[in-house]
């Protein structure tokens, strides 16, 4: 049913008014890779036209491999409007302005011939080309030899579709299939053509049509929704109109929100000789003076991993907070922005009030899962003490644990009124889900629209570069219209402080592997979990006032068996057979090959008829990561394929192109907190030839941010020096003694050459030889022989040296290494009244 039902507008694609001077064309390439070369043989080039009259295809061929064989963009816009021209189905009036569109438009407009001069007429945003600013205005001349003006924006489907969705995917939303192809000839298209030119020309012609009927859908929804009557940019453009409408319908005054002020100024150009008038929204005067310390208070989410290696067979549960940002921000009232004062009483700092601090604090030595963030050059920890920016819900929930807390700066916004400026946006966005059908391209719109304003609420806090394709220069990533620090530090705070008691009231007779950003992983059942605390009831009744949901922790994977946690974002699950269970798969930057996928296909159509499964390519990676964990080695490396980047493209005007590097793999703990307790477990599946047992350890806080930096600069040494890896029992003993070796070191206990063991030696060597210790001296020759016949080369020259050595024979003892402690044993069998001193 189309149009207004329960206040909600639907689309109607039958509509067309403010349509109707609208003309899309979707458009593809097809090319191969020209081997030793930057550049591709492109195949053809395809289009798809669309306007509210009707639509149509073409596909047009090249006569070459060479770069002058190729089309120019604005030469294939002009032949697909021309076929629309003579189909019938666009106007004999020749349009002017034309919004083309491409997946990925990246790959396509590297395939025309004008690419080296379209890189400066087009902006860059995330890896790829649209319009955000000029238009390319060009000129075509038609069949007919007459000159005509175009104005062309660029849109990218990639950048408008729910949650990035892939091609087929948008197919499959539109009820237009991506055509399949068998796997291997997804990189020989050249062979396909010859074999069988019209599915070529069916696969090829299906991509622009996609392209073209997403944009126009696009387009459809904006004007259905009063965001325009154009196909978007981004669908964020999209939540920051919505938002912006929704506070004019209601008469939320945006300025007001965001503690801005409007000023006027006069501006001089001194080519016209004229000045004229410019208004600009600046913060006011106390936001501005606190700025500094709102942008140190937002960070992103807390991710860490609790354990490394393989757990427990149990029953794991994957919670989530559902909806956790669009509900935390539904805790944003009227801010008083005038009122804002410094506030140094940690009491007055509680989840309902917007408070931002600078603070000083020291946990409890027993608390498993401290709540104040630290940045680092690794992301956020949370160690015992040290000093946080921190928002009032964390610094609450500190209090609530036992922290001493000490407000170094800090203020408190009070609320103006109890408007709640961002929740109306919330409320609406859920009702136009509801309104939809489930999984249906408006609703899973709608739900990237929603997902989408608190990004938008903290972009550019962080300064970030990114490439400016126009003026080949990297800039910094400017805010949106609707940034602003307070708001953005105080949603995510709501945010960790949930999942942080959360976390702390979970009882210790349960394990949690991990935290990601709004969910964790333990083996604690939803009944197991107390959400009594004072932070998950606050967020309890923001979500109740959202949602019709009975509980505001969501179960988004159930594991029966065990799971393989190796660092921050890196589990897989062990041992699911068949597709009862969605498996977990966070590979944390890692990338299996391409062929992982293939195989995973040839092997599945050998074996049956049926379709391959969705969740195949998951399947495949997970297994295929877990394989290459337990027989990673310090070399093991992975082939990573990338795109060579957008600057390099537009300096050696070249084609978009895979490289493949081989990449050490990265599957070693992060030390964003300290391991302990190591045990070694043996893994549900035989993933090696042996099913040798791997190490697991758990985790706890680290004291301080220095702790953290030492431990993983030392383990970084490790790696390196030693070519480290953490897999078994001898491993950890390893590491450990290179670790205390450093630490002996910096205490100035050790302070001769040689490894740990040599200065053990040296240091008895020079107490024996002194008669210090309690030890007979003496003979030389009989204690060399002795010592070497035990494992451990030793001379009388050496005896002889050690007594004039300078090495400091004080703290022995406090030397705990293993190697260390075994040549401790050795000793105290030969020297039973041996008496080191400390």
């Amino acid at each position: 049913m189309y149009g207004t039902h329960n206040g909600v507008i639907t689309p109607d694609p039958r509509d067309t008014g403010p349509l109707r001077d609208l003309l899309v064309i979707g458009f593809d390439t097809e090319y191969v890779m020209l081997p030793n070369s930057n550049r591709n043989h492109v195949l053809s080039y395809q289009y798809a036209g669309k306007t509210s009259a009707g639509s149509w295809t073409g596909i047009i061929y090249t006569q070459g491999p060479e770069k002058r064989h190729r089309l120019t963009l604005r030469n294939l816009i002009g032949r697909a409007i021309e076929a629309g021209r003579d189909e019938g189905i666009l106007p004999r009036q020749w349009p002017s302005v034309v919004y083309a569109t491409a997946h990925f438009s990246r790959a396509d407009i590297s395939s025309f011939r004008d690419f080296s001069s379209l890189t400066v007429l087009f902006d860059h945003i995330r890896g790829t080309y649209v319009t955000l600013s000029r238009p390319y205005r060009c000129r075509y001349s038609d069949g007919s030899r007459h000159n005509r003006d175009l104005e062309i924006h660029l849109r990218d489907t990639a950048t408008i579709s729910p949650a990035g969705s892939k091609l087929a995917a948008l197919g499959e939303l539109h009820g237009l299939a991506k055509l399949d192809l068998p796997i291997e000839l997804l990189s020989q298209m050249d062979v396909l053509l010859k074999q069988d030119p019209d599915l070529f020309e069916r696969y090829a012609i299906r991509d622009a049509e996609i392209a073209a009927l997403h944009a126009w859908a696009m387009a459809e929804f904006s004007v259905a929704n009063g965001l325009g009557n154009v196909p978007p940019i981004t669908l964020g453009s999209l939540s920051v109109r919505h938002l912006q409408n929704l506070w004019a319908r209601d008469g939320v005054s945006q300025n007001a929100v965001l503690g801005q002020e409007r000023i006027t100024e006069q501006r001089f150009n001194p080519q016209t000789g004229h000045s004229r008038t410019v208004h600009r929204d600046v913060p006011i005067a106390a936001v501005h003076d606190h700025t500094t310390l709102a942008t140190g208070c937002y960070h992103g989410g807390r991710n860490e991993a609790f354990v490394f290696g393989f757990s427990d067979t149990d029953n794991w549960y994957d919670f989530d907070l559902s909806g956790a940002y669009s509900t935390a921000m539904a805790a944003i009232r009227m801010p008083d922005w005038p009122n804002l004062s410094v506030d140094l009483n940690a009491a007055s700092y509680t989840a309902d009030v917007m408070g931002l601090a600078r603070v000083r604090f020291k946990f409890p030595a027993d608390t498993r899962f401290p709540c104040l963030p630290i940045r680092s050059d690794n992301g956020l920890i949370f160690p015992l003490s040290g000093e946080s920016y921190a928002g009032s819900p964390e610094i609450q929930l500190a209090l609530d644990m036992g922290a001493e807390i000490e407000i170094e700066h800090g203020v408190i916004v009070p609320w103006l009124n109890d408007t709640r400026p961002i929740e109306l946006f919330s409320r609406s966005v859920r009702q136009q889900r509801e309104a939809q059908q489930k999984g249906s391209v408006y609703e899973r719109t709608w739900k990237e629209i929603g997902n989408s304003v608190y990004g938008k609420l903290a972009q550019g806090l962080q300064e970030k570069r990114v490439y400016d394709s126009r003026t080949d220069r990297s800039q910094i990533l400017p805010p949106s219209q609707i940034t602003q620090a307070f708001l953005a530090a105080y949603t995510t705070s709501i945010v960790r402080a949930v999942l942080g008691e959360l976390l702390h009231r979970i009882p210790e007779n349960h394990t949690i592997l991990s935290v990601t950003t709004d969910g964790f992983l333990t083996n604690a059942n939803r009944k197991e979990i107390d959400d009594t605390g004072p932070l998950a009831r606050f967020f309890a009744e923001l979500a109740s006032s959202m949602s019709d949901a009975s509980d505001f922790l969501e179960l988004k994977h159930f594991i029966p068996l065990q799971i393989c946690c190796f660092k921050t974002r890196g589990q897989l699950s062990v041992g699911i057979m068949g597709s009862d269970h969605k498996r977990v798969t966070a590979k944390a930057g890692q990338k299996p090959p391409e062929e992982v996928y293939r195989e995973a296909i040839h092997h599945w159509s050998a074996v049956t008829d049926e379709a391959v499964p969705d969740e195949l390519k998951d399947i495949a990676e997970n297994d295929w990561l877990l394989k290459l964990f337990v027989e990673r080695e310090h070399s093991t490396s992975i082939p990573v394929w990338s795109f060579i980047s957008m600057r390099d493209m537009a300096h050696a005007d070249a084609d978009i192109q895979k490289t493949v590097t081989d990449r050490r793999a990265n599957m070693e703990y992060d030390f964003k907190r300290e391991l302990f307790e190591p045990v070694e477990m043996f893994v549900g599946r035989n993933f090696g030839s042996a099913n040798q047992p791997h190490l697991s350890l758990q985790s706890k806080p680290h004291r301080t941010l220095e702790d953290f930096q030492t431990m993983r600069t030392r383990f970084d040494q490790w790696r390196v020096k030693q070519s480290g890896v953490l897999k078994n029992m001898a491993d950890w003993e390893r590491w450990n003694a290179f670790r205390q070796t450093f630490e002996l070191r910096s205490t100035g206990v050790l302070t001769g050459r040689g490894t740990t063991p040599e200065q053990a030696k040296r240091m008895f060597l020079k107490a024996y030889s002194n008669r210090l210790w309690d030890l007979p001296g003496g003979n030389y020759q009989e204690l060399a022989e002795w010592l070497t016949d035990k494992g451990y080369p030793t001379t009388q020259t050496d005896i002889k040296n050690a007594k004039r050595s300078t090495i400091d024979v004080n703290g022995l003892q406090a030397i705990e290494t293993p190697e260390v402690q075994e040549f401790l044993e050795l000793l105290g069998q030969r020297y039973p009244q041996m008496r080191p001193t400390d």
